[in-house]
């Protein structure tokens, strides 16, 4: 849907006029930052834009979205999640999943922790 929009750039305005942040995110952000310390090991899980065959994403057709693996979800995040599921109690880290949607239930479902927006799910 996003790499419809043409040029790149094009697609990063609309977002910046369309995107509406949830109105108690900067509080959230806030309170994680009374955790005490900047955290160094935490993954973030995202899709990629990449160029089309050597153009520059910022012309006509010159980009994509390289997903993250080749699920059917375009972009399943409990792919990244299992293997550190799997490893054992004294070796797992705290597995936390933050989502907004249906689309999130698989990923949320390979963590013990989920913060979910209310009336999402």
């Amino acid at each position: 849907m996003l790499d419809s929009v043409k040029p790149f750039n094009e697609c990063i305005r609309i977002l910046l006029e369309s995107v509406q942040l949830d109105p108690h995110f900067v509080e959230f952000y806030d309170w994680s930052k009374l955790l005490g310390h900047e955290p160094d090991n935490i993954q973030i899980v995202a899709n990629e834009v990449a160029s089309r065959d050597g153009k520059d994403i910022h012309f006509e057709g010159g980009w994509h979205i390289a997903y993250h693996d080749d699920s059917d979800f375009g972009h399943d995040k409990s792919l990244a999640i299992k293997p550190y599921a799997a490893l054992s109690a004294n070796e797992r880290p705290i597995l936390l999943y933050a989502g907004d949607g249906v689309t999130d239930l698989s990923s949320a479902s390979q963590t013990g922790s989920t913060l979910r927006q209310e009336r999402t799910w």
